[in-house]
Protein backbone atom coordinates (compact mmCIF):
# COMPACT_ATOMS: atom_id res chain seq x y z
CA UNK A 1 0.00 0.00 0.00
CA UNK A 2 2.83 2.40 0.79
CA UNK A 3 4.60 1.95 -2.38
CA UNK A 4 1.55 2.33 -4.92
CA UNK A 5 0.54 5.81 -2.55
CA UNK A 6 4.45 6.34 -3.24
CA UNK A 7 3.79 5.86 -7.12
CA UNK A 8 0.75 7.68 -7.19
CA UNK A 9 2.68 10.65 -5.07
CA UNK A 10 5.60 10.88 -7.58
CA UNK A 11 3.51 10.59 -10.63
CA UNK A 12 1.31 13.56 -9.37
CA UNK A 13 4.05 15.85 -8.45
CA UNK A 14 5.85 14.66 -11.69
CA UNK A 15 2.40 15.68 -13.66
CA UNK A 16 2.48 19.30 -11.42
CA UNK A 17 6.25 19.60 -12.66
CA UNK A 18 5.59 18.96 -16.24
CA UNK A 19 2.25 21.56 -16.07
CA UNK A 20 4.77 24.21 -14.63
CA UNK A 21 6.82 23.36 -17.56
CA UNK A 22 4.35 24.27 -19.42
CA UNK A 23 3.53 27.01 -18.28
CA UNK A 24 7.26 28.85 -17.84
CA UNK A 25 7.68 27.69 -21.80
CA UNK A 26 5.82 31.20 -22.83
CA UNK A 27 8.66 32.98 -20.90
CA UNK A 28 11.19 31.12 -22.04
CA UNK A 29 10.27 31.68 -26.14
CA UNK A 30 13.85 32.44 -28.59
CA UNK A 31 13.89 35.63 -29.75
CA UNK A 32 11.60 36.39 -32.83
CA UNK A 33 10.23 32.79 -32.71
CA UNK A 34 6.77 32.77 -34.05
CA UNK A 35 3.65 32.13 -31.32
CA UNK A 36 -0.25 31.57 -32.03
CA UNK A 37 -1.68 31.62 -29.12
CA UNK A 38 -5.18 32.22 -28.82
CA UNK A 39 -5.95 34.30 -25.56
CA UNK A 40 -9.54 34.58 -25.76
CA UNK A 41 -12.50 34.00 -28.77
CA UNK A 42 -16.02 35.67 -28.73
CA UNK A 43 -18.64 36.11 -31.66
CA UNK A 44 -16.16 35.57 -34.26
CA UNK A 45 -13.19 37.85 -32.96
CA UNK A 46 -10.19 36.45 -31.71
CA UNK A 47 -7.14 37.74 -29.85
CA UNK A 48 -4.03 36.20 -29.82
CA UNK A 49 -0.45 36.34 -28.84
CA UNK A 50 1.65 35.73 -32.14
CA UNK A 51 5.03 36.95 -30.39
CA UNK A 52 7.51 38.71 -28.56
CA UNK A 53 10.22 41.41 -29.20
CA UNK A 54 13.12 41.99 -27.38
CA UNK A 55 14.29 45.58 -26.73
CA UNK A 56 17.44 46.44 -24.98
CA UNK A 57 16.82 49.30 -22.58
CA UNK A 58 19.49 50.55 -20.27
CA UNK A 59 21.40 47.64 -21.03
CA UNK A 60 18.61 45.02 -20.13
CA UNK A 61 17.27 42.81 -22.48
CA UNK A 62 13.31 43.12 -21.73
CA UNK A 63 10.52 41.04 -23.29
CA UNK A 64 7.62 43.12 -24.97
CA UNK A 65 4.57 40.48 -26.03
CA UNK A 66 2.84 41.19 -29.11
CA UNK A 67 -0.88 40.57 -29.48
CA UNK A 68 -3.37 40.84 -32.78
CA UNK A 69 -7.26 40.96 -33.11
CA UNK A 70 -8.71 38.94 -35.89
CA UNK A 71 -11.77 39.03 -36.86
CA UNK A 72 -13.35 36.10 -38.96
CA UNK A 73 -13.09 32.32 -38.88
CA UNK A 74 -9.58 30.79 -37.95
CA UNK A 75 -9.23 27.63 -39.77
CA UNK A 76 -10.41 29.90 -42.98
CA UNK A 77 -7.65 32.55 -42.18
CA UNK A 78 -5.05 30.04 -41.95
CA UNK A 79 -6.05 28.93 -45.04
CA UNK A 80 -5.64 32.68 -46.38
CA UNK A 81 -2.32 32.48 -44.62
CA UNK A 82 -1.04 29.56 -46.19
CA UNK A 83 -2.26 30.73 -50.13
CA UNK A 84 -0.16 33.85 -49.31
CA UNK A 85 2.68 31.96 -47.90
CA UNK A 86 2.88 30.22 -51.24
CA UNK A 87 2.08 32.38 -53.62
CA UNK A 88 2.34 36.07 -51.72
CA UNK A 89 1.02 38.74 -49.85
CA UNK A 90 -2.43 39.64 -51.44
CA UNK A 91 -4.97 41.72 -49.52
CA UNK A 92 -5.24 45.37 -48.04
CA UNK A 93 -3.28 47.02 -45.64
CA UNK A 94 -3.96 49.68 -43.40
CA UNK A 95 -1.30 52.16 -41.73
CA UNK A 96 -1.57 55.22 -40.06
CA UNK A 97 0.52 58.32 -41.47
CA UNK A 98 3.11 59.58 -38.21
CA UNK A 99 2.66 63.01 -39.33
CA UNK A 100 -0.83 63.40 -39.37
CA UNK A 101 -4.57 61.71 -38.06
CA UNK A 102 -4.99 60.06 -41.66
CA UNK A 103 -4.79 56.18 -42.77
CA UNK A 104 -2.86 55.16 -45.70
CA UNK A 105 -4.73 52.33 -47.57
CA UNK A 106 -3.17 50.10 -49.88
CA UNK A 107 -4.44 47.08 -51.91
CA UNK A 108 -2.27 44.62 -53.11
CA UNK A 109 -2.60 41.31 -55.83
CA UNK A 110 -0.98 38.07 -56.13
CA UNK A 111 2.57 38.44 -57.52
CA UNK A 112 2.59 37.03 -61.03
CA UNK A 113 6.72 35.85 -60.89
CA UNK A 114 8.77 35.43 -58.54
CA UNK A 115 10.32 38.29 -56.69
CA UNK A 116 7.95 40.93 -57.90
CA UNK A 117 8.42 44.18 -56.22
CA UNK A 118 5.54 45.50 -54.11
CA UNK A 119 5.02 48.96 -56.15
CA UNK A 120 3.94 46.68 -59.47
CA UNK A 121 1.91 44.62 -57.38
CA UNK A 122 -0.71 47.63 -55.98
CA UNK A 123 -3.99 47.34 -57.02
CA UNK A 124 -4.78 50.95 -55.08
CA UNK A 125 -3.57 53.03 -52.59
CA UNK A 126 -4.99 55.55 -51.34
CA UNK A 127 -4.88 58.37 -47.90
CA UNK A 128 -8.64 57.97 -45.79
CA UNK A 129 -9.49 59.69 -42.83
CA UNK A 130 -10.29 57.55 -39.51
CA UNK A 131 -14.27 57.66 -40.36
CA UNK A 132 -13.35 56.10 -44.27
CA UNK A 133 -12.09 52.99 -42.32
CA UNK A 134 -13.25 49.57 -42.47
CA UNK A 135 -15.72 48.42 -39.53
CA UNK A 136 -14.60 48.49 -36.72
CA UNK A 137 -11.78 50.86 -37.25
CA UNK A 138 -14.05 53.65 -37.85
CA UNK A 139 -15.74 53.46 -34.72
CA UNK A 140 -13.02 52.99 -31.84
CA UNK A 141 -12.61 55.48 -29.33
CA UNK A 142 -9.26 57.82 -29.54
CA UNK A 143 -7.93 56.07 -26.87
CA UNK A 144 -7.99 52.67 -27.97
CA UNK A 145 -7.90 53.51 -31.56
CA UNK A 146 -3.96 54.78 -30.45
CA UNK A 147 -3.33 51.36 -30.10
CA UNK A 148 -3.59 49.99 -33.17
CA UNK A 149 -0.31 49.59 -34.52
CA UNK A 150 -1.75 48.78 -38.73
CA UNK A 151 -4.32 46.31 -39.75
CA UNK A 152 -4.89 43.89 -42.78
CA UNK A 153 -8.07 42.51 -44.55
CA UNK A 154 -9.12 40.02 -46.59
CA UNK A 155 -11.53 39.11 -49.34
CA UNK A 156 -12.44 42.56 -49.06
CA UNK A 157 -12.68 43.09 -45.04
CA UNK A 158 -14.40 39.81 -44.43
CA UNK A 159 -11.37 38.70 -42.75
CA UNK A 160 -9.24 41.21 -40.55
CA UNK A 161 -6.03 41.29 -38.40
CA UNK A 162 -5.48 44.38 -36.68
CA UNK A 163 -2.39 44.19 -35.00
CA UNK A 164 -1.51 46.05 -31.28
CA UNK A 165 1.01 48.48 -30.44
CA UNK A 166 3.76 46.25 -28.82
CA UNK A 167 3.96 48.23 -25.55
CA UNK A 168 0.02 48.03 -24.79
CA UNK A 169 -0.68 46.57 -21.29
CA UNK A 170 -3.21 43.15 -21.47
CA UNK A 171 -5.76 46.00 -19.80
CA UNK A 172 -5.68 47.99 -22.93
CA UNK A 173 -5.99 44.88 -24.86
CA UNK A 174 -8.74 43.43 -23.14
CA UNK A 175 -11.08 47.33 -23.59
CA UNK A 176 -10.11 46.97 -27.31
CA UNK A 177 -10.92 43.13 -27.49
CA UNK A 178 -14.49 43.74 -26.04
CA UNK A 179 -14.94 47.19 -28.30
CA UNK A 180 -14.38 44.80 -31.47
CA UNK A 181 -16.38 42.20 -30.13
CA UNK A 182 -19.45 44.58 -29.56
CA UNK A 183 -19.15 46.08 -32.92
CA UNK A 184 -18.29 44.12 -34.67
CA UNK A 185 -20.21 44.00 -38.41
CA UNK A 186 -19.61 41.88 -41.51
Amino acid sequence: MKKLLLVLMLFAFGCAGFQYKAYKLEDSIVPNERIDKVLASENGVHVKRYGIRFIIENGQSIKISLYKIVKGDLAELQKIHWRNKIRGFAGTLLFPNKSSDTWQVVEFRHPKYRGEPYEDRKLSEKTVQKEDLPNPLNMIPKDLFKLVENAITYKSGVYMVIYIVPETSLDDIGKLFGFVVKYRRD
